[in-house]
C-alpha cells in the first residue's frame, strides 16, 4: 500500500480516538449520570476514568481501520491496538504525574496534548506493526483478549474503586461512581 494510504489511516484514526475521546469526556454529565454509559465514559475527574477516553476511542477507531490495516498485510491488528493502548495511556500517566513534581495547578492544554499525541502515536505503532513482514509468533487474538480486560476492569473498577491516587478525583476528594469517600 502506498505511504499516501498508510498516512490516511494513521491521520483519520488518530482524529477518531481524539474526537471520541474528547467528546466522552462530557457524556456521563450531559446524561445526567447514567450507569450504563458509566461503563464506557469517564465519571469524574481521575486519572484512571481518563483512560476511558484513549480506551473508547480505540475501540471506535476499530470501525474505521481494522480493514485497511488488514490489507497492508498485518498479522498483528490487535496487538498492535494494545501496544499503541498501552503506550497513548503510559504517555498521558508520565506526562500528568511528572507535571505534579514540578506545578501544582491544573494544566488543562498539556493534558489535552498528552492525550492528542497518544493517539497519534498509537496510530503510528498500528502502522508500523502492519508494516512489519514477519510471520506470526504470537496468537493476535492475545492482544483482542487483553484489549477486552482492560475493558473488563476499567468497568469494574469504576464501581469499585480502589483508594489508590490514581482512581482518585482531587477536585471532588472521592473515588468511582458513587463518589466514595
Amino acid at each position: 500500500m502506498m505511504r499516501s494510504e498508510t498516512n490516511k489511516i494513521l491521520w483519520i484514526g488518530a482524529f477518531i480516538i481524539i474526537i471520541s475521546g474528547t467528546l466522552a469526556h462530557f457524556v456521563f454529565d450531559l446524561s445526567r449520570k447514567n450507569s450504563f454509559l458509566a461503563c464506557f465514559v469517564p465519571v469524574n475527574e481521575s486519572v484512571w476514568e481518563h483512560f476511558k477516553l484513549g480506551y473508547l476511542g480505540v475501540l471506535l477507531s476499530f470501525l474505521y481501520d481494522y480493514n485497511k490495516v488488514k490489507k497492508l498485510g498485518s498479522h498483528f491488528y490487535f496487538t498492535s491496538k494494545l501496544l499503541g493502548l498501552l503506550s497513548q495511556t503510559l504517555l498521558i500517566v508520565v506526562v500528568y504525574y511528572t507535571c505534579k513534581q514540578f506545578y501544582t495547578g491544573i494544566l488543562v492544554w498539556l493534558d489535552i496534548l498528552s492525550f492528542m499525541t497518544g493517539a497519534v502515536i498509537c496510530q503510528f505503532i498500528v502502522i508500523k506493526m502492519a508494516e512489519l513482514k514477519i510471520k506470526k509468533r504470537i496468537p493476535d487474538k492475545l492482544g483482542l483478549v487483553f484489549i477486552l480486560a482492560i475493558g473488563i476492569l476499567m468497568i469494574y473498577f469504576t464501581f469499585f474503586p480502589p483508594q489508590l491516587p490514581i482512581f482518585k478525583d482531587n477536585n471532588t476528594n472521592t473515588y468511582g461512581i458513587y463518589n466514595l469517600k
